[in-house]
């Protein structure tokens, strides 16, 4: 959702530390006055707003709508962080992660993003239908990893066969009893 109030027209960077001085709990007052002083925020004002400052109430709306907005992208940003570290460290050994398990990862995101919208749902069916749904697109997700994995382990089976073959080729080519012969016939005639 695009907002349009006056600290989301702010920049970014701006906007970025704003919420940061929220989640650290600073007050309502102290950070009217902060952004009221930014140069950039006072560019903002007078070309979006007619110069008009930014309220207690601006902040208000904005601690309920933009501010929650971040809380919601920073908890995805960090679950998807430890996703990926723990994903590391269980594939450290096994080289170049598949183009189907990296396009999982921006789905899963996508999926905690609506079940957490879900959860802020004062519907109670609009949210269980969401759940419900959230839980069968994963269901479904997991059922096509978990193939995915047998067929890595059926294909690590077959490199294994071949590798064995070989391996049992080159054994029977040296071990050959014509090859033994041989090297018999030459110990004689040595």
């Amino acid at each position: 959702m695009s907002r349009l109030g006056k600290i989301a027209r702010l920049p970014r960077n701006i906007r970025e530390e704003l919420n940061h001085r929220l989640a650290d709990g600073e007050t309502g007052p102290r950070l009217v006055d902060w952004l009221n002083t930014l140069p950039d925020t006072q560019k903002s004002l007078a070309a979006n707003f007619g110069g008009r400052p930014i309220t207690e109430q601006n902040l208000s709306d904005w601690r309920q709508g933009g501010f929650q907005d971040w809380l919601r992208h920073d908890e995805a940003r960090s679950w998807v962080a430890q996703l990926v570290e723990q994903s590391d460290d269980l594939d450290s050994g096994s080289g170049p992660v598949a183009l189907a398990d990296r396009a999982a990862v921006p789905v899963l995101v996508a999926l905690h993003g609506l079940l957490s919208q879900a959860l802020d749902c004062t519907d109670p069916a609009e949210q269980r239908k969401t759940i419900f749904g959230v839980a069968q697109q994963l269901a479904q997700l997991r059922r096509t990893e978990h193939g995915a994995a047998r067929i890595r382990l059926e294909q690590d089976r077959m490199d294994w066969q071949e590798e064995d073959r070989q391996r049992r080729a080159k054994i029977d080519a040296f071990v050959n009893p014509q090859l033994f012969g041989n090297l018999a016939d030459q110990s004689k005639s040595r």
